[in-house]
């Protein structure tokens, strides 16, 4: 039996990659949406000390090439079609939705702003559509672990932890306010898949939310431009000196290694 892969980590993301390009729908899903660069970032939270990022690169039909930014900034760095930012236990929460059988939908979940995504939504909106559910199937066969390493808490760090706030709730009222919450947002997402079932309606809604990111596009541009004229610093030149930190950190990296590899002492001879 194979052993469990753990969520999120490179052994993960490489298996599930060779599981969805072994399945023919999601073949078929990625030649009709086309060549794309798409990178994720988990963000980090129980479990996850740091965000952990993968991009995949997807041309003809050959296997998705992986790899793995340290930071989303080396990431945007590598230049992606699109970037998702989504919460580590959002993450977990979706694969064991597809490890039960149930088919979770991520678009609903970018529509309702729980991922946030950087790219051409329109495109997305109207392949996801036309491919609904597509890969859930072929995730399920990856052995997966979504239970994080326990770590050991020393007594130091245990005595120095704040005490923990007391819910107003009682246990009954805490559980009836989780199953009226989940509740709604189960009919959030059933009334958002029923206007989805209806290909004309998807694709208005595609072509909707392609007029507001141009809308918005637009609106940035006039404001970045007022920026400039009034000497102000951008969220472009932000995120540029941020790229440049990044390649910089990579660049200090690479002489690190080429450092130790020279002062490194050649193998002795047996």
């Amino acid at each position: 039996m194979t052993a469990p892969l753990e969520f999120p980590s490179k052994e993960w993301c490489r298996a599930a990659a060779a599981a969805l390009h072994s399945d023919p729908a999601v073949r078929a899903a990625v030649a009709d949406f086309g060549p794309v660069a798409a990178g994720v970032v988990v963000q980090r939270g129980p479990g996850l000390a740091s965000d952990f990022c993968v991009l995949a690169r997807i041309e003809g039909d050959g296997p998705p090439g992986l790899s793995f930014p340290d930071d989303e900034d080396e990431l945007e760095e590598l230049g992606p079609d699109y970037v998702a930012w989504v919460p580590v236990e959002l993450c977990r929460e979706l694969l064991r939705e597809a490890l039960a059988g149930r088919s979770p939908d991520p678009l609903q979940l970018v529509l309702a702003r729980r991922i946030r995504v950087q790219g051409d939504l329109q495109r997305l909106v109207r392949a996801a559509g036309r491919h609904a559910g597509t890969g859930v199937a072929a995730l399920r066969t990856v052995p997966t672990s979504l239970c994080p390493a326990a770590r050991p808490k020393s007594p130091a760090s245990v005595a120095a932890a704040p005490p923990r706030a007391r819910s107003d709730l009682c246990p009954l009222e805490a559980t009836v306010a989780k199953t009226v919450a989940e509740r709604a947002a189960e009919l959030g997402m059933k009334a958002m898949s029923k206007l989805f079932e209806d290909p004309k309606r998807a694709e208005a809604i595609a072509k909707a939310i392609g007029g507001l990111q141009q809308a918005k596009a637009a609106i940035d541009d006039v404001q970045e431009k007022a920026l400039r004229a009034a000497g102000l610093v951008t969220r472009e030149d932000f995120k540029s000196a941020g790229k440049r930190l990044s390649a910089l950190k990579r660049r200090v990296r690479d002489l690190t290694d080429e450092l130790d590899s020279l002062v490194r002492p050649p193998p002795t001879k047996k």
